[in-house]
């Protein structure tokens, strides 16, 4: 046994990368953890050591004593603790601090006191074999993508023209046989990218007469245009679009 061990007393705690907790102490059991995993040592005094005003612990890794350590995104990290034979205390370290990703590893305490201002004495290291198969941290699952977002059309802005006239939802227009009129719309799809439809319906005879198909992306604005002839008779129009015919999502007159 060498002096450290004469002196100190400790134990580290963790989860193993199944998710159970464990305590382990010197010369006990190794485990497999991720090398994100927190783990927690506490350590106290088994007795006082003469003339120590105070005594200090040191994380050691392989062999190799680790005070402080500066990761590569600069942080200062510090695995050095001051403790007593009253009380247990702690310190938190995880292997990924030191780019530990794989392999057995061991893991012991550094023991130092001290008897005045800077007057340190070593008395020795623990016994370096509670081991840890360390393994890279898992990839979270890359999740499903979502099913695209239908599309949403809705109407800026729409009317019909004849010839130079503007037609508003609100006019009645008197028309000869056989003239054209155009229903002009500008849509935003508020939806994801796909089909619309834009379509004119006529309330009176309860048919689509004119309709048109167009591929949107999402967010996008465009302007339609729909040229038809009129059938004999009096007449009430919509325009309508919807991402089916039929299937309306605005609307524009009766």
């Amino acid at each position: 046994m060498s002096s450290a061990d004469e002196y100190l007393e400790w134990y580290i705690e963790g989860e193993d990368i199944n998710g159970e907790k464990f305590t382990v102490k010197p010369h006990g059991s190794a485990h497999i953890v991720y090398a994100n995993t927190l783990l927690v040592i506490k350590a106290k005094l088994k007795k006082p050591i003469p003339n120590a005003r105070s005594v200090t612990v040191s994380l050691c890794i392989d062999g190799k004593s680790v005070t402080h350590y500066v990761t590569s995104a600069g942080e200062a990290l510090k695995y050095q603790m001051d403790i007593n034979d009253k009380e247990y205390n702690s310190m938190s370290f995880r292997f990924a601090d030191f780019g530990i990703n794989s392999g057995w590893h061991y893991i012991g305490l550094d023991l130092t006191y001290e008897t005045g201002i800077g007057d340190y004495h070593y008395v020795g290291e623990t016994l370096w074999d509670i081991s840890f198969d360390v393994r890279p941290p898992p990839v979270p699952p890359t999740p499903s993508p979502a099913p695209n977002e239908p599309p949403n059309p809705h109407i800026l802005k729409a009317y019909m023209t004849c010839y130079e006239n503007v037609i508003h939802p609100e006019d009645v227009l008197v028309v000869k046989k056989g003239t054209s009129l155009k229903a002009v719309v500008e849509v935003k799809n508020e939806g994801g990218e796909g089909d619309v439809y834009i379509w004119i319906y006529d309330h009176k005879l309860d048919k689509v007469v004119k309709s048109k198909r167009a591929y949107m992306k999402a967010g996008e604005k465009k302007t339609y245009e729909l040229e038809f002839t009129p059938e004999l008779g009096d007449h009430e129009y919509s325009i309508r679009v919807g991402r089916k015919l039929g299937e309306c999502t605005d609307h524009v007159g009766c």
